[in-house]
């Protein structure tokens, strides 16, 4: 009985210490500048979901140049492992996170040592202005990230008329 319940408790500890295949981070955007409450107008028709997943059923369309307010969003990332080759802060040589939502600035919100948290990283999953990352350059960064992180950016809106949905097609609005 005592045996069971320790490979349970180091199971469940385990379990906590590793990345999640599918990270869902609610009322989050990728990046920054992201505000919700705000008016879009659809450039093209989007088809709205009824919830956050490509495979949940139509719950309508938006036509071109109708206007939509946000309401909420949602990001689902799988995660891109990050490790570390210079100490940094709470960071030391050899240790391994995974990186979640991309916040802006350098920030992201990151698993490291079985622990959810955000820190500045110093870099953009999608490049600076020169196309290049930190983790290209040795002499500034210290760390790499070993895999690409992939997300998908969920949007709640609502219709003028009151019809609710999810979209992923946020650059068909304006």
């Amino acid at each position: 009985m005592v045996r069971t319940a320790f490979l349970v408790i180091g199971a469940l500890v385990a379990a906590h210490a590793v990345a999640q295949d599918l990270f869902i981070d609610k009322d989050a955007c990728p990046g920054e500048g992201c505000v919700y409450g705000e008016r879009w107008v659809a450039r093209t028709p989007v088809r709205l979901q009824s919830a956050p997943s490509s495979t949940a059923s139509s719950s309508g369309n938006v036509l071109g140049g109708e206007t939509v307010q946000t309401i909420t969003g949602e990001v689902h990332t799988s995660p891109g492992r990050f490790i570390i080759h210079r100490s940094h802060g709470e960071f030391a040589p050899g240790d391994e996170m995974f990186l979640y939502t991309y916040l802006g600035e350098g920030w992201f919100r990151l698993r490291h040592n079985g622990l959810l948290k955000i820190a500045e990283l110093g870099f953009s999953p999608w490049g600076g202005t020169s196309g290049k990352r930190c983790e290209l350059d040795s002499t500034r960064c210290w760390g790499s990230l070993q895999q690409e992180l992939y997300f998908e950016w969920w949007v709640k809106v609502r219709t003028e008329e009151g019809l609710e949905g999810w979209t992923l097609d946020v650059s068909a609005f304006d």
